[in-house]
């Protein structure tokens, strides 16, 4: 299991997205396998596929902040309001039970990891990313209170 996932990393960080798709395919974890192959489909452009596999990451974890996120952003993207607002109250309510100093303690220890995987890069690098994918959480938030404002004020009778 863990050296398919590192695989699917290493797919990722090449931008091989179709390879991607066929390591996930064969990944137990349904949760990380759907998510990836979502991932893998919007960045190959093919939107219903990804929709198609967002959802069933939801049908498996209805609680998958991630999941949500992205399938809020899809469906704000093509206009369809209605859904990205039902995604996004789901992804808001959820977020409140996020721990994120859970996250920050472990991210740490991710970095280690992952410069045990990768010496050439260097550590300092190694923490700016992942501070930077801590934030993004937040940068979804904020993009969704925003979001969530605009359409009780506009769309919602």
């Amino acid at each position: 299991m863990f050296s398919s996932q590192i695989s699917i990393g290493s797919a990722v960080g090449k931008g091989e997205w179709n390879k991607v798709i066929e390591l996930a395919k064969e990944e137990d974890e349904k949760v990380y396998s759907y998510t990836m192959i979502a991932y893998a489909y919007e960045q190959l452009k093919n939107i219903n596929m990804a929709k198609k596999y967002y959802h069933l990451v939801l049908q498996e974890d209805e609680n998958s902040l991630n999941a949500l996120e992205q399938i809020s952003m899809i469906y704000a993207t093509e206009k369809n309001h209605d859904e990205a607002y039902k995604y996004i109250q789901i992804g808001l309510y959820n977020s409140k039970f996020d721990n994120n100093y859970i996250v920050k303690f472990f991210s740490f220890f991710i970095d280690v990891f992952k410069k045990i995987l990768h010496p050439s890069y260097s550590f300092k690098n190694m923490r700016k990313a992942t501070k930077k994918s801590n934030k993004s959480p937040n940068d979804w938030i904020r993009w969704a209170l925003e979001y969530k404002n605009w359409y009780e004020k506009n769309i919602q009778k």
